[in-house]
């Protein structure tokens, strides 16, 4: 394993900072122009349209240089100076204004010889929240062991925060090009420390990414395997919960079968028992409807017949009824006159006693009525009665109306 925070120990041990001064590293005490970097800054929560830059400084003046990955940022250090680079965020279309700080970082260039050789490349660091420079001013106490304990945490702490904001770097003087490292000896071992904290860290950053990735994937598993042993439980519940579902719906299957075989059989019956009597019943039924309308037009007929006679009956009827009207008015008309005469007859005995008997009176005043009668009413010349008494020699003839008994009693009167 690296420690990249306790340097490299074959820089420590060869000595090499006093001849990195001729390779154009930044160990000598000279003051020299160095190119700072950046080459990508990850883990800033942004926008899509948001983009990064830098600004640097050697807090030498209250002057910022812009760096971004396209325009390195050209500043004058030495081993004694400490380059900061504050990272912003520029929204698309938005002013300069309105740009946010998201962190920044402080390399020392003194810890930058002791810990990565000749300068820095392409090498990753923690990117602090975004605060104020003053803290780095040389009249603070203890301001450089606090700046050199930022920094080695910034190098080393990388790997084992995968998550946090970080910035990838590069600085190194502005005289020396790295495609030119591998043709010279003295190049190779001025920057071949710089070059092994580089790829170590890389290593150490693939290595942790690795193990979060191999610990995703165990815990991964770990829940699979909770999950796929909940979900065997859950199978077998899901399946005894479909046995007995199953069980029930074929309970009830065989129910309805039942009930259809049932059905079915109600159903021949009906058709092959009921049915035909049913069929019989009607024939019967219509046939007495057929009898009853036969009868009906019958006793239809019989009633218009009696309707007729009726009618004609009531005619003759009434022609005899008037008939007998005027026998009435005929006898109560004799009747009358037998009054008046009877009286006249018996005054005229008493009077003059020489007529007869009153007896011999009544028998010719009853001849004159039958007379009268037979002559249909018209009046006779006998004696003065007008001929309303029958004659006593002949019976009387028998009236409509009047009881025989009454006739046979005028005749034995007469007689």
């Amino acid at each position: 394993t690296w420690d990249l925070s306790s340097g490299s120990s074959s820089l420590q041990a060869s000595g090499l900072k006093g001849r990195m001064g001729s390779t154009g590293s930044l160990a000598d005490d000279t003051t020299k122009e160095v190119v700072l970097s950046i080459h990508g800054v990850h883990n800033v929560q942004r926008s899509p349209n948001e983009s990064h830059y830098g600004m640097a400084t050697d807090h030498t003046s209250n002057t910022e240089v812009p760096v971004t990955s396209a325009r390195p940022a050209r500043v004058t250090a030495g081993l004694h100076s400490v380059l900061s680079v504050r990272i912003y965020l520029h929204e698309r279309g938005a002013p300069s204004s309105a740009d946010r700080a998201v962190g920044q970082v402080s390399i020392p260039v003194q810890e930058v010889c002791d810990l990565c050789g000749g300068g820095i490349y392409q090498t990753w660091f923690f990117l602090e929240p975004p605060s104020d420079y003053g803290t780095l001013q040389p009249n603070q106490l203890g301001w450089r062991s606090q700046l050199s304990d930022k920094f080695k945490r910034a190098l080393a702490g990388v790997s084992q925060q995968l998550h946090a904001p970080r910035i990838c770097l590069t600085l190194l003087e502005a005289t020396v090009d790295p495609d030119e490292w591998a043709l010279s000896r003295e190049a190779r071992l001025a920057f071949f420390d710089t070059l092994l904290i580089s790829h170590a860290e890389h290593l150490l950053i693939a290595h942790a990414y690795f193990e979060a990735a191999r610990a995703s994937a165990s815990e991964n598993r770990r829940r699979n395997a909770e999950n796929s042993q909940s979900e065997l439980v859950e199978i077998e519940e899901l399946e005894t919960e479909l046995d007995l579902i199953t069980e029930e719906a074929n309970r009830r299957i065989e129910k309805g079968n039942e009930s259809i075989l049932d059905l079915k059989a109600q159903l021949q019956k009906t058709r092959d028992v009921e049915l035909a009597q049913v069929w019989r019943e009607h024939r019967e039924a219509e046939r007495r409807l057929s009898e009853m309308q036969a009868k009906n037009a019958e006793i239809v007929e019989m009633l218009a017949g009696v309707n007729d006679e009726r009618h004609e009956g009531g005619a003759a009827a009434g022609e005899e009824l008037e008939k007998l009207r005027k026998e009435v008015v005929v006898l109560t008309d004799q009747k009358a006159a037998l009054g008046k005469m009877v009286p006249k007859d018996r005054g005229s005995v008493q009077e003059d006693g020489a007529a007869g008997s009153f007896r011999s009176l009544v028998r010719g005043a009853a001849v004159r009525a039958l007379a009268d009668i037979r002559a249909g009413g018209k009046p006779t010349d006998a004696g003065g009665d007008n001929g309303l008494l029958p004659d006593a020699t002949e019976p009387l003839p028998r009236v409509r109306g009047v009881p025989h008994v009454h006739v046979q009693a005028a005749q034995r009167a007469m007689s």
